[in-house]
């Protein structure tokens, strides 16, 4: 499928890429789902899992910004005829739905 947008585009390199998905998934539930099921605190356990969301979020997105800038989608990204702003709308908003949806 070609994509037309650049939502489209995320959507679709987010149902291509299953090995992906799975170690998105599995990581954050192998640490996530021990501690909630514990008997720890619920204080330490807030912490840690607002520690495991800070750690992960970013250590996601800057694998796609490496991935993306690798394949060289940044430049053609420049060429395109929306507004940056535009552009960082459309990118946040399918990832945000995409994590969501996780």
């Amino acid at each position: 499928m070609l994509a037309g947008t650049v939502w489209q585009r995320e959507l679709v390199e987010f149902a291509q890429r299953r090995r992906a998905l799975v170690i998105k998934l599995v990581f954050p539930l192998l640490v996530a789902v021990p501690l909630v099921l514990s008997r720890a605190p619920v204080a330490y356990s807030a912490m840690a899992l607002t520690m495991l969301a800070a750690i992960i979020g970013p250590l996601g997105a800057g694998a796609v910004l490496t991935r993306e800038r690798q394949n060289g989608l940044v430049l053609r990204y420049r060429t395109l005829p929306v507004t940056p702003g535009r552009l960082l709308i459309e990118r946040l908003g399918s990832n945000a739905a995409i994590d969501f949806l996780q």
